[in-house]
C-alpha cells in the first residue's frame, strides 16, 4: 500500500472515531443539546482528507516518474524546477529538491473539485480519471463528479459561511447523520478508486 493511501486510511479512521464520539454523546444526552456542529466538522474533515490524499498521491506518482518507475506524462513534463535546485548536487539531493519543489508548488492549490483533481492526477497518470473512477465504482462519471461537487459545496457553506441559510436570517442549513455518513463513504470510495485506477 502506498504511503498516500495508508495516511488517508488513518485519517478516515480518526474521522470515523470522531463520529463514534458524536454518537456516544448523542445517546447519553437529551435532544435539547444541539450536536449538529459535530456533524458539520465531519464534513469539513472528510473533504480535507480528500484534498490531503490527492496532494500525497500526486507527489508519490511524480516521484515514481522521476525515479523511472512510471511512464512520463505531459503534465509531468510541464513541471519545472529552478536550475539552482540541481546544480552541483548528488542524485539523492536532486530527488529531495524535486520533492520539495512539487510540494511547494502545490501547497497553495486545493484539490477538491473534480476538474482540479483530474488536473492534478494528469501530472503522473494519463488515464481519463473520472471515466475510470466511474467504471471502478459501477457509477456514471457524471454522477460521481456531481456527488463530489455537492459535497464540496456543502463543505464550503460550513467552512466559509458558518453554514448559515441566508434566506432564514441566522438559522443554519439542516444536517443529518445520514448526510455525514454518505459524505464520508463517498470520499472513501473516490479516494480508493483513484488509487486503484492510477496504479
Amino acid at each position: 500500500m502506498s504511503d498516500a493511501l495508508a495516511a488517508f486510511k488513518e485519517t478516515m479512521s480518526r474521522l470515523r472515531a470522531m463520529h463514534g464520539v458524536y454518537l456516544s454523546i448523542r445517546s447519553s444526552t437529551t435532544s435539547a443539546l444541539d450536536l449538529s456542529d459535530f456533524l458539520r466538522s465531519e464534513i469539513v474533515l472528510a473533504v480535507s482528507a480528500l484534498d490531503f490524499f490527492i496532494h500525497r498521491i500526486v507527489l508519490e506518482g511524480m516521484l515514481e516518474i522521476f525515479d523511472g518507475n512510471r511512464p512520463n506524462t505531459s503534465g509531468y513534463s510541464k513541471f519545472g524546477m529552478p536550475i539552482l535546485s540541481v546544480r552541483n548536487k548528488t542524485d539523492e539531493e536532486i530527488r529531495s529538491s524535486f520533492s520539495i519543489e512539487v510540494q511547494q508548488s502545490h501547497s497553495f492549490l486545493s484539490f477538491q473539485r473534480p476538474d482540479k483533481i483530474a488536473d492534478a492526477v494528469r501530472k503522473f497518470s494519463s488515464i481519463e480519471l473520472w471515466n475510470s473512477v466511474g467504471v471502478y465504482l459501477g457509477k456514471s462519471p457524471k454522477d460521481v463528479k456531481m456527488s463530489l461537487e455537492l459535497l464540496v459545496d456543502r463543505r464550503n457553506k460550513i467552512a466559509h459561511e458558518a453554514d448559515i441559510d441566508p434566506t432564514f436570517g441566522a438559522s443554519r442549513w439542516t444536517i443529518s447523520e445520514e448526510d455525514v455518513t454518505r459524505s464520508i463513504d463517498l470520499v472513501e470510495e473516490i479516494c480508493v478508486a483513484i488509487y486503484q485506477v492510477t496504479r
